[in-house]
């Protein structure tokens, strides 16, 4: 394939145009606000209670831009403080809360969810040290347009660093978020692509 000078010279051109280009900046986002991580661990024993369960509360403190729509230029936004609440990881002691998405309530713009990971250095879960992926989509109806988002955050949960509670003599454990430690601040980033 051949290229003339003058075509070679329009191509450099407008590639260096596309790509000095400025990028729009992204939002400086401040981390979510987690305001409440529950842990109940049961004894596992025959006739006990079956369900480990871990419930956790999140407020987003943005007001999050999604998109601008085409037609008449609105710029689409969500409101800031945004919650999460009774986001619950419920599972047979038995197995693990792992490889599935956990729901939190509804709420007006969108929906949230969470992933339950193992913590830092461990190998099987523990319901003294895990990880927590909270994930905010916002979705907004627009003029007939729908309009969305993802943002992830994680953080991890352990005893004696963030979190607190008490195992009873029959083997039930219970934790939460330590004193000082709520609300627990997470970042989180904007999910592309």
């Amino acid at each position: 394939m051949k290229f003339t000078a003058s075509t070679l010279a329009a191509i450099t051109a407008l590639t260096s145009s596309t790509l000095a280009a400025p990028l729009e900046p992204r939002q400086a986002l401040e981390p979510w606000q987690v305001t409440g991580v529950a842990v109940a661990s049961p004894a596992g024993r025959p006739g006990s209670y079956p369900w480990g369960t871990i419930t956790a509360n999140i407020t987003d403190p943005n007001e999050l831009t999604i998109n601008r729509n085409p037609a008449d230029g609105t710029t689409i936004t969500v409101p800031a403080g945004n919650k999460a609440v009774n986001c619950q990881a419920k599972w047979l002691i038995s197995e693990n809360p792992f490889n599935r998405a956990w729901p939190c309530e509804p709420t007006e713009d969108g929906y949230w969810y969470i992933y339950i990971l193992n913590g830092e250095g461990i190998d099987n879960f523990s319901s003294s040290n895990f990880d927590i992926i909270f994930t905010r989509v916002p979705d907004v109806l627009y003029q007939g347009s729908r309009y969305s988002g993802k943002y992830e955050g994680q953080a991890n949960f352990k005893v004696g660093t963030n979190m607190a509670g008490s195992c009873g003599g029959s083997g039930n454990c219970f934790w939460g978020l330590a004193q000082g430690q709520n609300p627990f601040a997470v970042q989180q980033h904007e999910v592309t692509g």
